[in-house]
């Protein structure tokens, strides 16, 4: 059975290491405070420091703190501040939820089989995908619905979340199984279906499997996911191949490592029409009405796909079944190089 810490739950804190020694002070007296559910703390210090870099380094470093409200208010004075917490609930009612967080993240731990650092991390990201939806109604409304959509409440105890709240919840499970994460803020554009807009807001997560770091967005893959397909479009990424839709706004780890990537990993990386084909057939032979990969040559037109899905149709089966039509569906994210097609034959 999985071994996982689910009362500590948070044990590496990224940004934390960027700041400096003075920073560092202020966070931890924060961060304390915060688990004592105070609401004011005064903090000496003769040099001015970012009060809202540190709030917000406290916030993606620490999932757990889903009941402290972000947006403080202070008072300076010659050598220091009074800065003024504020939290969401009653603290009776922030030790409820606690252990309700608990409880539900132990049945999600459960369910975790896998025995290496990338078997966890994928099948949370699956469980996550087939468990959450995006909170659109809080996407509309984020100042009304900020303590449900962008913590670990959204996606564990309501099961809608959007970015940040999918994000967190991931770095919280993760950190349960002793797997490092991060919380990676920044802009995309987005083409996963959630959003229509560009250059939005965004966050998603950075992984360490076996001390190589990688990028993964549940969120994007929630997007373009299906009813009985887990998309993985987005999941263990380099920065060459995020880059052409994430945008960073913060120093992060570098992430150039390749060998988990889930197409990689699964040999779903195919670099000539040969390799397509041979998909087709495993495919076709085996049943799934379906293929899933990635290229490495010339965008392959959507035309072309389906004419050579066809032929391998009429090869395979058609001598035994009439095929009349063959209805196709297309979604390939060709931002990425990532083709996903279905098929269904009519014979009548």
């Amino acid at each position: 059975m999985i071994k996982f810490k689910i009362i500590s739950m948070i044990h590496d804190r990224y940004y934390y290491s960027l700041l400096s020694a003075r920073e560092q002070q202020l966070y931890k007296k924060l961060y304390e405070a915060m688990r004592a559910f105070k609401k004011k703390v005064t903090f000496v210090c003769l040099a001015p420091f970012d009060l809202k870099k540190i709030m917000r380094y406290i916030d993606w470093d620490n999932p757990e703190l889903f009941y402290v409200d972000f947006t403080f208010s202070h008072n300076d004075f010659l050598i220091g501040s009074e800065i003024y917490l504020d939290y969401y609930y009653p603290i009776e009612e922030i030790r409820h939820k606690n252990a309700e967080i608990k409880k539900t993240a132990f049945k999600v731990l459960k369910k975790v089989s896998g025995t290496t650092a990338y078997e966890k991390e994928l099948q949370l990201h699956d469980i996550l995908i087939k468990n959450i939806i995006y909170d659109e109604e809080a996407l509309q409304n984020r100042e009304k619905f900020k303590w449900r959509c962008a913590t670990i409440l959204g996606g564990l105890i309501y099961k809608a979340a959007i970015c940040e709240g999918v994000a967190k919840l991931m770095k919280v499970l993760l950190n349960a199984l002793d797997i490092e994460c991060i919380v990676a803020i920044g802009k995309s554009n987005d083409i996963s279906g959630v959003s229509e807009r560009q250059d939005v807001d965004h966050a998603w997560n950075i992984v360490k499997i076996d001390d190589k770091w990688y990028h993964t967005d549940v969120t994007f893959d929630m997007g373009i996911s299906q009813k009985n397909f887990v998309r993985h479009d987005y999941y263990n990424m380099m920065d060459e191949q995020i880059s052409h839709d994430h945008f960073f706004e913060n120093k992060y780890p570098i992430c150039t490592e390749t060998k988990d990537n889930y197409f990689i990993k699964n040999k779903l990386n195919l670099a000539s029409l040969s390799e397509v084909t041979n998909l087709i057939d495993r495919a076709i032979r085996n049943k799934t009405n379906c293929i899933y990969f990635t290229f490495a040559g010339k965008v392959i037109e959507n035309s072309r796909l389906c004419n050579l899905i066809t032929e391998r149709l009429k090869l395979f089966i058609g001598k035994s079944r009439p095929i009349v039509a063959i209805k196709f569906s297309n979604t390939s994210n060709l931002t990425q190089r990532i083709y996903f097609l279905r098929w269904k034959i009519s014979d009548d």
